[in-house]
């Protein structure tokens, strides 16, 4: 009896002291997954700053190739059409020989541009400057580019959104985040309050391109306080037995959600479903395709947005395996559309990078003939979240796509990385304007302007125009006017499930023939074989 009270003591003591060690190596792991969150977050902020001031480089730069860079009667246009196909740049003044161009656009920021740029600092290029510049409430910053010995361009870039919604949501009143000049001028930041914290933690990264820095700060407490505790549940379950603890050290060495493994299990496992989104013709209001978006079933069954999990496929190089899943999923559910004579297409996103690459083509030719999904049923929309690096593979394969039936669309216009100067580059087939510029059609002449020179570009390369997020009757009325061919948003439809998609499409067609039976319309299909 007693031998045996000794064993049971001793196991208990051994569990305990195994239990402890897993704790501390468990939260030990942890402590190391949140620093290196910390550190991509970061990157990511850097990355984004540096992303904003290329893409204003390369509109520049457009600009001086076509020669518009000078003061005259067109100035004023020019910068107005400029400032229109770019969503961060707020104002812009042409110096020609050292003296500011004279146009009807006055402001407040680049009134006095020599003034102002009198202490900017100089980026890696010295021809490029960048200085902070507050207006109104405003913080943003201000870029030169000296092209030539007499020809110079400055930008107000709006910089409000470089920080927003980037600390983890646990930490985000506790740390604080710093974009900054290298002379210590803030440009954007996230909890700069007057209370000062410890700085036990410090990760600051400087650009190697730009006079910028970001810096990120927290005391020790807060990054205790983040680390991911043992329910009182489980620590229970890890001193009754050996299970418990083995349990707990299983939980413990799993590889975090942000890991290239964890998101091919997400992958592998059904979470990512389609969601599809109906697309309009304006003309005759049939519903003519839809726009495949990815979502992730939770363990609730509630649906995660694509900015909870998109972000991290794309970081791991996951891009093709999401397109495939989307594919499959699509061709399995929607089999009762795609089986119909009437042609419905499916647009699905895609990246520069993905389109790039030398084996795309055949890769997603073997794909759909394994899926049985019709080529001119697919139409690949072109994100531009990232540059174009590799033009003549993507021109090349765009060329092999449209070969095959398969068309192309530049999503986000005047919004991206590579903004109108990708339109003639890749022959796209659609251009779809941002939500960005269609909340302001109605209310921004701006806006309505951009739209209205979309329309008009689509009509000289024979593309049709696609407005995504319509989500009120004046919206839709005013894209009508202004020539587009194409709809999508909440007011008309929401992003629904496949069940649901193919009850919409066939609810549609039903109301869609009892008007044509009783008013004499002419379906889509009909008026564009009859204009053709």
């Amino acid at each position: 009896m007693k031998s045996n009270l000794i064993i049971v003591l001793f196991a208990a003591v051994l569990t305990a002291l195994i239990g402890q060690f897993a704790l501390n190596m468990r939260d030990d792991m942890v402590t190391r997954s949140n620093l290196s969150v910390l550190q991509d977050i970061v990157r990511n902020t850097l990355g984004r700053t540096e992303r904003s001031i290329d893409q204003s480089l390369t509109q520049i730069g457009a600009l001086y190739e076509k020669g518009q860079i000078e003061c005259g009667k067109q100035t004023s246009s020019v910068i107005n059409d400029f400032m229109l196909t770019s969503s961060n740049i707020k104002e812009v003044a042409f110096v020609i020989d050292g003296q500011p161009c004279v146009t009807d656009r006055q402001n407040s920021v680049l009134v006095d541009v020599n003034t102002l740029l009198s202490d900017a600092i100089s980026a890696r290029n010295e021809n490029i400057t960048l200085k902070v510049a507050k207006f109104s409430n405003l913080i943003g910053l201000v870029l030169s580019w000296q092209l030539s010995p007499s020809e110079q361009v400055v930008v107000y870039l709006n910089t409000d959104t470089l920080v927003f919604d980037a600390l983890p949501f646990a930490i985000r009143d506790t740390a604080n985040l710093e974009v900054a000049m290298l002379d210590g001028t803030m440009l954007g930041f996230l909890r700069m309050d007057a209370v000062k914290q410890p700085e036990d933690i410090l990760i600051d990264l400087p650009s190697e391109r730009y006079p910028l820095r970001v810096k990120l700060t927290m005391s020790q407490a807060t990054m205790d306080s983040w680390r991911s505790e043992m329910s009182i549940l489980s620590k229970a379950i890890g001193g009754l037995g050996l299970f418990g603890i083995f349990l707990l050290v299983g939980r413990g060495l799993m590889p975090s959600e942000t890991s290239a493994r964890s998101v091919r299990r997400i992958l592998k496992s059904g979470q990512i479903i389609p969601y599809f989104q109906p697309v309009y013709g304006v003309k005759a209001g049939d519903l003519i395709g839809f726009e495949v978006l990815a979502r992730r079933t939770a363990k609730n069954g509630s649906l995660l947005p694509p900015s909870t999990f998109i972000p991290l496929i794309e970081k791991h190089g996951l891009d093709d395996m999401l397109l495939e899943v989307l594919l499959r999923e699509t061709a399995k559910n929607m089999r009762a559309v795609i089986d119909q004579p009437h042609i419905v297409t499916m647009a699905f996103n895609a990246t520069p990078k993905q389109l790039s690459r030398d084996g795309f083509v055949p890769w997603l030719t073997d794909l759909l003939a394994k899926v049985k999904l019709p080529c001119d049923r697919l139409i690949l929309e072109i994100t531009e979240r990232d540059p174009i690096s590799d033009l003549t593979t993507l021109q090349k394969n765009i060329s092999a796509l449209h070969d095959l039936g398969i068309a192309i669309a530049i999503d986000d216009v005047g919004t991206g990385h590579n903004g109108l100067s990708s339109i003639h580059q890749l022959q796209a087939d659609y251009l779809k304007i941002d939500k960005l510029f269609v909340d302001g059609v109605v209310i921004d002449s701006h806006a309505a302007g951009l739209v209205k020179m979309l329309t008009s570009i689509g009509a000289e390369y024979g593309m049709k125009i696609i407005a995504e997020g319509v989500e009120t009757e004046d919206q839709l009325e005013a894209l009508r006017r202004l020539g587009v061919d194409e709809l999508q948003g909440y007011y008309l439809a929401k992003p629904m499930s496949a069940v649901d998609a193919v009850i919409e499409l066939a609810h549609h067609r039903a109301v869609r023939t009892k008007m044509i039976l009783a008013e004499g319309l002419m379906p889509n299909d009909q008026q564009i074989a009859k204009s053709a």
